[in-house]
């Protein structure tokens, strides 16, 4: 009756056990969930508001177009720097009415005209107005770490809710028993034969050292030159 009530015992304390150390690891793990979820739906709007952005400013690949944009120009200013020389040209050795003026003018015109037009946006294609460039970079950086920033702690909290969902599936920290414990066949304690054994072999070492002191005891008291 004692070994039930220790096995039962025993039962309910690994039992209240699991449920204490699971406790923990299944509050912290719905913490992190709803962490989860609120960190899910600020990515999504972050993704949201990055590509209404790009589409709003044609934006693909803004490095590259910035650096397009910038060489284009570059090269607008450089024609239309030419065609006022050429145009300088022309007149000091024509009237204005001459054909090399009035092709001069329109052709710096045109240049004029296009350099304008990608300073202020008009362009078309994918090169960006100039002017826009500055608020362009730094809104593009600023939505793109939003972004950056939401997936890697998404993909964190990810990480670790599976962790606990596999420490949930395991009883993890509890003491597992490798050999059961067995009621012996024999009865504990010291053999009531070994002990007869023993205390006879001692007994008759016992007594035969007390008949061998007896003797030499009585020897010494009947020989006189032993006790001179």
């Amino acid at each position: 009756r004692a070994r039930a009530v220790v096995a039962t015992m025993a039962d309910r304390a690994a039992a209240l056990s699991k449920d204490l150390w699971a406790q923990q690891n299944r509050e912290h793990r719905q913490k992190l969930e709803s962490e989860l979820g609120t960190v899910g739906a600020d990515l999504r709007a972050a993704e949201d508001a990055f590509r209404a952005f790009r589409e709003a400013n044609h934006v693909v690949d803004l490095a590259t177009q910035m650096r397009s944009s910038v060489e284009v120009a570059a090269a607008l200013e450089r024609t239309r720097i030419d065609k006022t020389l050429d145009l300088r040209f022309a007149r000091a050795f024509g009237d204005r009415g001459a054909v090399e003026v009035q092709k001069g003018e329109r052709e710096r015109a045109a240049a004029s005209s296009e350099l304008a037009a990608l300073e202020h946006g008009g362009a078309a294609g994918p090169l960006l107005p100039l002017d826009q460039l500055p608020r362009l970079e730094v809104e593009h950086a600023r939505l793109k770490r939003s972004v950056d920033e939401l997936a890697a702690r998404h993909e964190l909290l990810a990480l670790k809710v599976s962790q606990l969902v596999a420490a949930e599936a395991r009883p993890g920290g509890l003491a597992e028993v490798i050999d059961p414990p067995i009621e012996p066949r024999t009865p504990s304690g010291p053999s009531m034969g070994k002990l007869l054994c023993a205390g006879t072999v001692a007994g008759a070492l016992l007594g035969a050292l007390l008949i061998a002191l007896f003797a030499r005891r009585r020897e010494v008291a009947l020989d006189p030159r032993i006790m001179h």
